[in-house]
């Protein structure tokens, strides 16, 4: 235990220090020229935007002329909208699983200057930042929280505060991917509860960071939890499956 205590840590130095200052984040090719994003241009151009033919509500890319995705016209989704940078595929689902099971921390503050880039470009606003919650069994083999790392980046480059703990994970989840649409509603209901910190986001727009949404069921049942006492929730992640599901165009503005 002491000897991986010891990889652990030398690890994280070396990642911290020398890793993402000249090699790219996601092909690990050296860098010719270093940006904000830590990403070469090959990389780069094969991350697919999310764009502007997006539903209005989750904000995921569609592939038809519908207002609102199949999904959010058939369940309601707690929080006020979703966005996302990219389209969840190739280097955008590289980029997140080497953060999220990779043990990448540092690809965080770079994924963020993406998630500030997106926050302006679909004219989003806020009041605070909440990062979305893991469990205490994922934080301890993680021994970080992938949405907590970003969302620390994304409030200082808004200039507005992150609070931390004014969300928790209160149930283990089995995995997402295993479930459809109706399922995952029901495999996170009750996994969210009110953290210590709830009064400092009581009456303000929340922006939710997470690192992909799917179906928006996790993001939901976050938002619903938080609008006990939030004004507003916005969530915001890295990335987000095109919909490949035909739907027909239906208001389903709230």
């Amino acid at each position: 235990k002491m000897l991986e205590g010891i990889k652990k840590l030398v690890g994280g130095i070396l990642d911290a220090v020398f890793v993402d200052k000249f090699n790219c984040i996601a092909c690990d090719e050296e860098l010719r020229d270093i940006t904000k994003y830590g990403i070469c241009k090959s990389c780069r151009e094969k991350l697919e935007p999310s764009g502007d033919r997006i539903c209005q509500k989750c904000g995921k890319k569609m592939n038809n002329e519908a207002k609102y995705c199949l999904t959010c016209q058939n369940y309601d989704q707690a929080f006020d909208i979703a966005r996302s940078s990219f389209v969840y595929d190739g280097i955008a689902k590289k980029l997140v699983h080497g953060l999220k099971f990779g043990g990448k921390k540092y690809v965080a503050k770079y994924l963020a200057e993406f998630y500030v880039d997106a926050y302006f470009y679909y004219e989003m606003s806020a009041d605070v930042v909440v990062a979305a919650p893991i469990s205490k069994k994922r934080r301890k083999e993680r021994a970080f929280n992938q949405a907590e790392e970003i969302a620390k980046v994304v409030a200082e480059r808004l200039g507005i505060d992150h609070v931390a703990s004014a969300l928790e994970k209160t149930k283990e989840l089995l995995p997402q991917e295993a479930f459809g649409g109706k399922e995952r509603i029901e495999n996170v209901k009750g996994a969210f509860s009110l953290g210590k910190n709830k009064d400092l986001i009581k009456g303000k727009r929340v922006l939710l960071i997470d690192d992909i949404l799917t179906t928006g069921a996790t993001a939901s049942a976050a938002s619903l939890e938080l609008k006990k006492v939030a004004k507003e929730v916005s969530a915001l992640v890295f990335a987000s499956p095109i919909n490949k599901i035909e739907s027909v165009t239906k208001d389903v503005s709230r």
